[in-house]
């Protein structure tokens, strides 16, 4: 019988100081997702709200680095350098996925 104990096995080599960071890494990589993929509509949706948004409070939805964050703030919109910057959180126009 095939009993496998997961990342729990893991656990006693936490405690040699090299080997954390790639404890770590492992376990922040198990919980990345893939990039979703937006459906034109979705899009469009985006490109029609990012130009009632600028100078306003909004609630971002957005993909970073295998994980999809939410933050809520006053947004900056600059086109020419295709981002967003809410709170002093630089966001690519193609990693967003939601604004409501």
């Amino acid at each position: 019988m095939n009993n496998d104990r997961g990342m729990k096995k893991w656990i006693p080599f936490y405690s040699l100081e090299e080997m954390r960071g790639s404890y770590k890494d492992a376990i922040s990589n198990k919980n990345k997702i893939k990039r979703p993929i937006l459906s034109d509509d979705q899009i469009e949706e985006i490109n029609q709200q990012l130009s009632i948004i600028n100078n306003n409070v909004a609630k971002i939805h957005y993909f970073d680095n295998g994980v999809i964050n939410i933050i809520t703030g006053l947004c900056k919109i600059y086109f020419e350098k295709q981002i967003l910057i809410v709170n002093d959180i630089k966001i690519e126009f193609k990693d967003l996925l939601k604004i409501e």
